[in-house]
């Protein structure tokens, strides 16, 4: 009984965590910008679930992993954030018509089935 209950507290506090790391990439990158007070980017903070982000899009299946970031033409400034490669069920990134400096990281990431 104490096994079962402590491997459940284990599951949860993993799925915490994953959770956590992925709003935590999205904010690092947010960092990253020039003018994080872009209309785009207003919602991303810890008022509301990231997955309820203007721009992120989260799997159906399941809920807390990033699968899309739609930036495009949010009025976006300054580099793009390596922590991005920590993304690792990200399928579409659309930076474009931004002003966003540097590569789309590669890191921890397979980016052959990007978009």
């Amino acid at each position: 009984m104490v096994m079962r209950m402590l491997w459940s507290l284990v599951a949860v506090l993993m799925i915490a965590m994953v959770r956590a790391g992925y709003e935590a990439v999205l904010l690092a990158f947010k960092a990253q910008l020039s003018d994080g007070a872009s209309p785009t980017l207003s919602s991303w903070n810890d008022s509301a679930h990231f997955c309820s982000w203007e721009g992120v899009m989260c799997s159906h299946l399941r809920p807390a992993r990033v699968v899309e970031l739609r930036l495009n033409s949010s009025g976006l400034t300054g580099e793009l954030s390596p922590a991005l490669g920590n993304l690792t069920f990200l399928r579409t990134l659309d930076p474009s018509f931004n002003w966003l400096n540097g590569e789309i990281p590669t890191t921890g990431h397979p980016w052959n089935f990007l978009r």
